[in-house]
């Protein structure tokens, strides 16, 4: 299967009728094709752009999207930019959180409102393409069979520092963990169905959910499919990420190293 095909021109029945109401779960007659669950702290400066270019593309495309934000306790304007564009557009929600919740459980707090035949996450930062989130999803939509698709970043435009840590996160993981088998264990969108997520619910609450997701596909047999693609600076903003939470991902691998045994 060639991952450099043009997106699907499938073309839905009906469209999402998610009202945007923090936290709620919309019904929709059908429901959308794909829900993205996107958690955010502190991105005013890249939200906007990022959720914006998102719902262009898929729109473009004539691909159902419903797009999740998760909130976890920003301290700027993050959720206030979001709010205002759901106000005008269903496909969008917010989820507000309050602070001190982990990357993972922003995402599987998302995760539990979706409504999408396919689920997964994307960060906030802008640093895919909106262009290739939707060729990710059109493969997904085409895919006879079920399968773990994500992107891997075959070129990074990152700082030093960031580069050092997602080079040092990658060789722990696949060292702990030599099921992996991947280059970018970080890389996302991440996409699988939602039933089969549903029969192998997740439970991290911070950031090893990316290798959980990954050591969960590769210990039931489920394919996992890789898009090239190339990673883009931050839309705004400051990453998260410093050599020091490297030591914190060190302890996490660590720890789910020895519960896993």
């Amino acid at each position: 299967m060639s991952l450099n095909d043009p997106p699907s021109p499938r073309i839905a029945a009906e469209s999402p009728t998610t009202a945007p109401e923090t936290g709620s779960r919309g019904p929709t007659p059908a429901g959308p094709q794909l829900t993205l669950v996107m958690p955010a702290l502190d991105e005013e400066a890249a939200i906007g752009a990022t959720v914006r270019g998102l719902l262009d593309a898929f729109a473009a495309a004539a691909i159902e999207l419903e797009l999740i934000v998760v909130d976890n306790g920003s301290n700027d304007r993050t959720g206030a930019i979001v709010a205002a564009l759901a106000a005008d557009d269903p496909r969008l929600r917010l989820l507000r959180r309050e602070s001190g919740h982990g990357y993972g459980g922003g995402i599987l707090a998302g995760l539990a409102l979706a409504n999408g035949a396919w689920v997964g996450w994307i960060n906030a930062d802008g640093q895919i393409a909106p262009a290739d989130v939707v060729r990710l999803a059109a493969v997904a939509l085409r895919e006879p069979r079920k399968a773990l698709l994500k992107v891997r970043r075959v070129s990074r435009a990152d700082g030093f520092e960031r580069v050092v840590v997602t080079l040092g996160w990658n060789l722990l993981c696949n060292l702990l963990f030599p099921s992996l088998r991947s280059t970018d264990v970080n890389g996302s969108p991440k996409l699988v169905p939602r039933d089969w997520l549903t029969a192998h619910p997740l439970r991290s609450q911070d950031w090893f959910i990316d290798p959980e997701l990954l050591l969960a596909a590769r210990r039931t047999g489920l394919p996992v499919v890789e898009l090239a693609v190339a990673g883009l600076a931050r839309g705004g903003g400051r990453s998260h990420v410093r050599l020091a939470t490297l030591a914190e991902f060190f302890r996490n691998l660590v720890r789910e190293r020895l519960r896993l045994r």
